[in-house]
C-alpha cells in the first residue's frame, strides 16, 4: 500500500541533526564507498567513515547498484544502527538496451540483499537517458511495488531536467534526483525545483562541486576531457574562485550552503570520500556567510550567460 505521508514532508524527519538542534535537509551520497574489486577491501576504511557520518547526525542515505559496491558496503552499516532511524535511497539502471527491463527488475531484486534489508525507503531509476522508454514496463513494476510494500516511494535519478519533469507532473514518482544542475556555477534546475515543490514530489540535488572541478587548484588547466561544457564549468569555477578568496568565503562552504538557501531543496547529497572530507563538510557547514557576501555571489552568477542552461554531457 502506498505511503500516505507525502515524501516532501517524511524526509523531514531524516534530515542532518547537528549539535544544539540544529536540522538541515543533507544526506550522504554513497557513490564513493565500496570502489574496490570486492566491498571487503575497502570495508576496513569505509564502514568507519560511515558510522562517523551517522554519529556526525546524517540520517538520509543515497546509493545506487552501479555504485560498484557501494550497496554492500551500506548494508554493513545498516546492520549497526536502528533502522528505522535512516532513510535509504538506492537506484537501478535503465537505458532502454534490449534486455534491460529483465536487468532493472534483477538490480531490484539484489538491492534488498545486498543492502541486507526488506524494505527500501525510495527505489530510483538510474541514468535513463529519457522519460517515455520508462513507461511501458519499468514505471508500472515500481507501482506494483509500491503498492505491495517493499517500497515507500519511486523515484528518478537522471542528467535529463525534461526527463525528471516528465516524471514529476506523470503523477507516479515521488521524488527526483538531479546531478550538476544546481551549485555555485550552474542553475539549470532552478525551475525544476520550483514545479516539484509545488507538485509536492521531493528534490533531491546532488554533484555540488562538479565532481571536483569547484575545489580544483587550477581548474582552467586541470587534466581532464576538454569538452565544451567542462571549459565553461572551469572557467566559471575559477571566477567563483577568485571572487570567494577577495570576499574571505570558504568555497566547499558556499557550495554547500547555496542549495541550504533553497527551500524547494529537500535534500542536498554530498559525497564523502574519506574522513577529511567529512570533517571539511561540519567544518563548512558551520562557516558563517554574510548576506553582502553572497550578494557578491549572486551578482557573479547573474552575468554568467550559461548559468540557467543544461549542458551536453555528450561534448
Amino acid at each position: 500500500m502506498r505511503n500516505t505521508v507525502p515524501i516532501r514532508e517524511r524526509v523531514k524527519d531524516f534530515r542532518m541533526l547537528l549539535p544544539g538542534g540544529r536540522k538541515l535537509p543533507m544526506g550522504v551520497g554513497c557513490a564513493w564507498v565500496g570502489r574496490g574489486d570486492s566491498y571487503r577491501d575497502t570495508l576496513d576504511d569505509d564502514l568507519p567513515l560511515l558510522m562517523k557520518t551517522y554519529e556526525s547526525g546524517f540520517r538520509f542515505y543515497d546509493t545506487a547498484r552501479e555504485y560498484g559496491e557501494s550497496e554492500w558496503t551500506l548494508g554493513e552499516m545498516i546492520k549497526r544502527v536502528p533502522r528505522n532511524d535512516i532513510f535509504i535511497a538506492t537506484k537501478g539502471i535503465f537505458q532502454n538496451r534490449p534486455g534491460d527491463f529483465e536487468n532493472f527488475k534483477r538490480l531490484f531484486s539484489e538491492s534488498f540483499e545486498r543492502l541486507g534489508v526488506d524494505h527500501i525507503d525510495c527505489y530510483q531509476i538510474h541514468d535513463c537517458a529519457a522519460f517515455e522508454p520508462c513507461t511501458a514496463e519499468v514505471i508500472p513494476f515500481l507501482v506494483e511495488q509500491r503498492d505491495r510494500g517493499l517500497i515507500s516511494y519511486i523515484g528518478m535519478g537522471t542528467r535529463s531536467l525534461n526527463a525528471l519533469e516528465l516524471a514529476a507532473r506523470s503523477g507516479d514518482f515521488d521524488s527526483v534526483l538531479s546531478y550538476a544542475n544546481y551549485s555555485l556555477i550552474k542553475k539549470s534546475a532552478a525551475a525544476l525545483i520550483d514545479l516539484t515543490a509545488g507538485l509536492d514530489v521531493a528534490f533531491f540535488n546532488a554533484s555540488v562541486l562538479h565532481f571536483g572541478i569547484i575545489k580544483a587548484p587550477d581548474p582552467v588547466n586541470m587534466a581532464g576531457p576538454d569538452f565544451s561544457y567542462l571549459r565553461r564549468y572551469r572557467k566559471a569555477a575559477a571566477g567563483i574562485q577568485a571572487l570567494c578568496r577577495e570576499i574571505g568565503v570558504d568555497i566547499l562552504a558556499a557550495s554547500l550552503q547555496i542549495s541550504l538557501l533553497n527551500p524547494g531543496i529537500d535534500m542536498l547529497l554530498n559525497g564523502i570520500k574519506r574522513m577529511s572530507n567529512l570533517e571539511s563538510t561540519l567544518e563548512s557547514l558551520n562557516s558563517v556567510i554574510h548576506p553582502e557576501q553572497w550578494a557578491r555571489i549572486f551578482e557573479l552568477q547573474d552575468r554568467d550567460p550559461y548559468l540557467y542552461v543544461q549542458d551536453d554531457l555528450h561534448g
